[in-house]
């Protein structure tokens, strides 16, 4: 071996070995509770028993059952408490401190596990408040909270106190296994560079009175690093699969074996060198202006989260600054602008974090909830950088405990428990029973009811937005108390209906059923009824309620009531004869994945139609003071009615407008793959141009019949809103054309079609028109069409001043009556 390959191995070794050992933790301390024999887990730690004069009057207990793929060490044996009990531990000095507690969800030598309730506390801070391990996890498998203390720099002891929340005789506190382990003093703690989002990206400390729960910790693109693995202190990073946003991009995972460069900035410690060789990026294609890497993670309301980003620049072709720029957001809101991890270390293989702390509130209603984070990337274009992409290495989330030090959320609701399997909206009277006696007016009940909301995902929302996971969002309860006159009873439902008869179902959409109905009054309706399987959740039954019992408009279809008995949720809507929109342009093979069109519709009717779906959404924006933003236009929310009138409908993700002006609302991106404002799930600005740009996408439907989104085409085609613009762009309108319509499509009328689409599906929202705007336009188009002899345009149009109001009297009578809309239109 050659003197330069010598020192390489050498330096290696080194390197590896000062890896290996990056912190030497002054205390490790690790209880293997009701055990009576010290015990060593398969990962190798070494655990002691917990046996002692003060545990003599405790008991000491094993599991009835162990799950085979659960070690044995520390889930198998527990110590049981009928009262309360403090461990008091001796540490070797003060400072920041890893608690880790090990349960294990069994039955304990016949003690009832769901009869079991408890709060436990420690350095001055509640971490588990009436805290059930059966609620927590599935039966027969281990449950894991690992918190962050700060222990006085005077004081050398930690306790830790277990207290049963009920007097029932047959109610218990337990323990299978603690675990505590010192860290730094700055690795989480007094960091000076944590960002407060929303709050002008002021500076936030994490001080030594505070506590943190670890919540997630992901090895983000690579693979799971167990405990052993960890920089000295334990921690277990997890993939990040599991938690990347349904139906959303996945990226690229690319992993180089290198030298991790660590600094004063970013010790070795930080996190183990596997989390920076590893990565999950867009990839280098410009197609990412259009979509975002997002993970979704459930949460407890009311509470502030501390969220460290790790970073490290590896790729060899990114040699400078200004190459890789993408934007941050939490939530709904900026936490970083710019992140160019190159500029901000200096050059590749130097790994960086960022911090950043975000608050939930609780909802209106005060009820603290399970509701998603939503953590979200994508490329700044604005920095017009070489890449339009985006890379993560690490992700870890800690909640920060309240003003009062508590860490304390509500129980969650685990799948296959048989507590409150009521159905989305319904609370259960069963918790008392498994809950037992309760002390002191714990109101359990009311939280573990509302706590098994739920919501099922709708498969086409761009960015995550509803997923299928138990408590994801906050969601109010009780009924509707809006006293709106529009209630129907079920029993008058179910006769309209035949009881749901199969025969009458004329539909399966994002929110349930539809059925065919005829009322006692002989009024024909259509009917949505909610189920499991295709329910959009409480909050859009809701939200289309209200908003509906507010407008009339004869583009917009009418509701006629709603019932809300039991765990029933129920729209009755007019009957509207022809279905939909997209029922009229082309057929869908679901197999194949393929649409072909169909020939029913003339140029003049289609021109006829979009015209209508634009007054109905004018008067969204404009007719109801604040204005109204439909957030879901798409072919499939246009029904016609037996004359080809258009009617918008589906106003589940609808939402206020601030002012008639052109503000925007902040929000959570909602909506359909292939229709969204890409401003609107970029920048999560939603605005009334967010509706223009999906309309944008609508025109083109109208005008090329075929789907906003279609796999089975060459790349290009995929996304008609991109192919169908760039082609109008290029002066080639005339091959995007449905074929059975295009001998009848005059040139002047296709021309001012396509400037229209063109207009609204521009990236920025303040460069499309108004809704009014593309009315006007449309009718221009009809007009157009219908001449006898129709001029061409020419350039000096867009300069002379022409009287509309003599050049095209009928469009200017429409679009006077159009400008005049109010609330009572029909």
């Amino acid at each position: 071996m050659g003197l330069i390959s010598s020192l390489y191995f050498l330096y290696l070794c080194s390197f590896l070995t000062a890896a290996t050992i990056a912190y030497d933790a002054t205390d490790i301390i690790r209880l293997d509770c009701g055990q009576t024999i010290s015990t060593n887990s398969n990962d190798r730690r070494a655990w002691d028993a917990d046996k002692g004069s003060n545990l003599n009057d405790f008991i000491s207990s094993t599991a009835d059952r162990l799950d085979s793929s659960v070690e044995q060490v520390p889930y198998l044996t527990a110590r049981i408490f009928k009262s309360q009990f403090t461990y008091n531990f001796t540490l070797s000095s003060g400072g920041p401190k890893f608690l880790r507690l090990y349960f294990y969800s069994a039955n304990y030598s016949g003690r009832d596990i769901t009869k079991s309730f408890f709060n436990v506390s420690s350095a001055g801070h509640t971490l588990l408040a009436n805290f059930s391990v059966f609620l927590s996890a599935p039966a027969n498998s281990p449950s894991f909270k690992e918190f962050m203390v700060h222990v006085g720099n005077n004081s050398q002891t930690l306790n830790l106190t277990f207290t049963p929340t009920s007097s029932s005789v047959d109610s218990f506190a337990f323990i299978n296994g603690i675990e505590i382990v010192s860290m730094p003093d700055n690795l989480y703690f007094n960091s000076p560079n944590t960002t407060l989002v929303g709050g002008q990206n002021s500076r936030f400390i994490v001080d030594t009175g505070m506590a943190l729960e670890t919540l997630y910790r992901l090895n983000v693109g690579g693979q799971s690093i167990n405990v052993q693995n960890d920089t000295g202190m334990f921690r277990k990073w997890d993939n990040d699969n599991q938690y990347l946003k349904p139906n959303g991009i996945v990226g690229k995972e690319p992993h180089v074996d290198f030298t991790v460069l660590y600094n004063n900035r970013t010790p070795a410690y930080t996190a183990p060198d596997a989390v920076y060789t590893s990565q999950r990026s867009m990839g280098p294609n410009q197609n990412n202006l259009m979509v975002n890497m997002s993970w979704i993670f459930s949460v407890d309301s009311g509470f502030s989260y501390l969220l460290r980003l790790h970073f490290c620049e590896f790729i060899i072709d990114i040699d400078g600054n200004n190459q890789r720029v993408f934007t941050v957001f939490l939530g709904d809101q900026i936490a970083d602008k710019s992140v160019d991890v190159f500029r901000s270390t200096g050059g590749r293989e130097i790994p960086i974090f960022s911090d950043y702390v975000v608050s939930l509130p609780v909802g209106n209603d005060g009820i603290p909830s399970k509701q998603d984070l939503y953590l979200s990337l994508f490329p700044n274009i604005d920095s017009r950088p070489s890449y339009v992409d985006a890379l993560l290495s690490g992700i870890e989330i800690m909640k920060l405990n309240k003003s009062d030090g508590s860490l304390a959320g509500p129980n969650p609701t685990v799948p296959g428990s048989p507590v409150n399997q009521n159905r989305k909206g319904s609370s259960s009277s069963s918790v008392g029973a498994i809950v037992g006696g309760v002390v002191g007016g714990i109101a359990v009940i009311a939280i573990l009811a509302f706590l098994i909301l739920k919501e099922k995902m709708n498969p086409g929302l761009m960015a995550s937005v509803s997923t299928a996971m138990f408590g994801r969002k906050a969601i109010p309860t009780g009924k509707l108390n809006q006293n709106l006159g529009l209630t129907l009873s079920l029993k008058d439902i179910k006769s309209a209906t035949s009881n749901f008869n199969d025969e009458l179902l004329i539909g399966k959409g994002g929110f349930g059923k539809v059925y065919k109905g005829t009322l006692k009054n002989g009024t024909m309706v259509a009917v949505k009824r909610s189920s499991d399987e295709h329910g959009q959740g409480i909050s859009e039954f809701r939200m289309e309620i209200l908003v509906l019992s507010k407008i009339r408009h004869r583009n917009l279809v009418s509701l006629i009531g709603y019932c809300e008995e039991g765990s029933e949720m129920i729209l009755v809507y007019e009957f509207v004869e022809k279905g939909t929109l997209r029922e009229h342009l082309y057929v869908s093979d679901k197999r194949s994945k393929t649409s072909s069109p169909k020939s029913e519709l003339s140029w003049i009717q289609r021109l006829n139609i979009c015209i209508g779906a634009a007054k109905g959404l004018h008067y969204l924006h404009t007719g109801l003071g604040t204005g109204i933003i439909h957030r879901d236009i798409k072919s499939t929310n246009i029904l016609l009615d037996d004359t080809f009138n258009a009617k918008v409908a589906d106003f589940g993700l609808a939402r206020h407008g601030d002012d008639p002006d052109e503000t925007h609302v902040t929000t959570a991106v909602k909506g359909s793959f292939g229709y969204m404002d890409p401003e609107y799930y970029r920048c999560l600005r939603l605005t009334r141009k967010s509706d223009v740009y999906s309309f944008g996408v609508l025109l083109l439907e109208v005008l090329c019949s075929r789907a906003a989104i279609d796999n089975s085409l060459p790349y290009e085609e995929i996304s008609l809103a991109t192919w169908g613009s760039s082609l109008i762009k290029e002066g080639r309108i005339e091959e995007i054309v449905d074929s059975s319509i295009a001998g009848e499509i005059k040139q002047v009328s296709l021309r001012m079609f396509g400037e229209t689409v063109e207009k609204c599906l521009r990236n920025c929202g303040v460069d499309r028109p108004s809704m009014g705007d593309v009315l006007w336009e449309l009718e221009y188009a009809l007009q157009l069409q219908q001449m006898e002899k129709p001029r061409e345009p020419t350039h000096e149009d867009s300069a002379i001043d022409v009287s509309w109001e003599t050049v095209f009297p009928d469009v200017y009578s429409s679009l006077s009556m159009t400008s005049s809309l109010s609330m009572t239109n029909s």
